[in-house]
């Protein structure tokens, strides 16, 4: 039975790889154009939630890795790609529905891009891919906890709030983040948030939490998380040293 060489391999997935690749790299461009309305409107909607500047840069590691996966020569199925293509779409329109302030927009393309993703990663079968999309997924549940709250501090789409409690939107999600998981990844992008979070904090926004998510602030501080950089998070094939299972600790349960 004849067998294709390395290079007829190549050849053979090189449609897939330019159309993943176009796909990709618009979004990037999207992302780029509109990099000055996001931070504006993350300044005009300020929320107890949404941690400090130097934590959106994991977006770094997820696009890097995501250029990784689009170049790969593996060969990719006819769904794969559609549901690429699909969570590439539901990030476009979810930076677009923010830059142009349509808050129902931004949770509705966030709820999309969690469903695709899900099931995007179901479809894979390389350990280092799925790890991944865990990561870019598990992120995404925070990007939509914080649109969430802006939502509901910022109804109108200005400036005005109604209801307003400090501590509402920080409880809810501690509570997600206090949801035991064995998935590291979801724990690596947790544990990020709660370093950027913390680092953001006053010690008297702090006090007004309640008293778990107090003490949980307190465990990131006290063991100068906010000084371990984001690949202490999120590597994958890490071994666990004395530090990942203190910090580990307080992120598998909320304790009184």
């Amino acid at each position: 039975m004849p067998t294709c060489t390395r290079r007829e391999k190549t050849e053979k997935y090189k449609p897939q790889v330019r159309k993943m690749l176009t796909t990709f790299l618009h979004t990037i461009w999207v992302n780029a154009t509109n990099s000055a309305g996001i931070k504006a409107n993350s300044s005009r909607f300020p929320t107890s939630i949404t941690p400090s500047d130097g934590t959106f840069s994991i977006w770094s590691f997820i696009y890097d890795g995501l250029l990784r996966f689009v170049l790969s020569p593996a060969p990719r199925s006819a769904r794969v790609i559609a549901l690429f293509d699909e969570s590439c779409q539901s990030n476009r329109q979810w930076v677009h529905a923010f830059v142009q302030q349509d808050l129902a927009a931004c949770q509705k393309t966030l709820r999309a891009l969690k469903r695709t993703l899900r099931l995007l990663r179901s479809e894979l079968t390389c350990a280092e891919e799925r790890y991944l999309f865990d990561v870019y997924r598990a992120w995404v549940s925070c990007a939509s906890a914080i649109q969430d709250e802006i939502t509901r501090l910022y109804s109108d789409g200005g400036g005005r709030t109604r209801n307003r409690r400090y501590d509402k939107g920080f409880s809810k999600l501690c509570a997600q983040l206090h949801r035991p998981t064995h998935n590291r990844a979801k724990r690596g992008v947790y544990g990020w948030l709660l370093q950027g979070l913390a680092s953001k904090l006053t010690a008297a926004q702090i006090r007004a939490l309640p008293r778990a998510y107090r003490r949980t602030l307190h465990d990131v501080l006290n063991h100068n998380v906010g000084q371990l950089p984001l690949s202490h998070y999120l590597a994958p094939h890490a071994s666990k040293t004395k530090r990942d299972v203190a910090h580990g600790a307080h992120l598998d349960c909320c304790s009184d």
